[in-house]
């Protein structure tokens, strides 16, 4: 019972940093595609997306710390 546990706990942490990385990602698209938006005169859409970038750095910096302090938690 106590293994289910544990490995359903590295799963969930696997899962977050999976999901960071996805949004780490997502972000790296999104300020590509605000520079093209920039490089195109175009400063509206380019704004859009450089916030878009910006929200998804920072929801992957959010399942980082996640699974950080779940870490932490389980070591304890």
């Amino acid at each position: 019972m106590n293994e289910n546990k544990e490995s359903n706990g590295k799963k969930e942490m696997c899962r977050e940093r999976k999901l960071a990385i996805l949004y780490y990602c997502i972000s790296a698209v999104s300020y590509i595609c605000s520079v093209m938006f920039f490089v195109q005169r175009n400063a509206g859409l380019g704004a859009l997306w450089l916030c878009i970038g910006s929200t998804n750095l920072c929801l992957g910096s959010t399942w980082i710390n996640k699974a950080r302090t779940k870490e932490t938690d389980e070591k304890k």
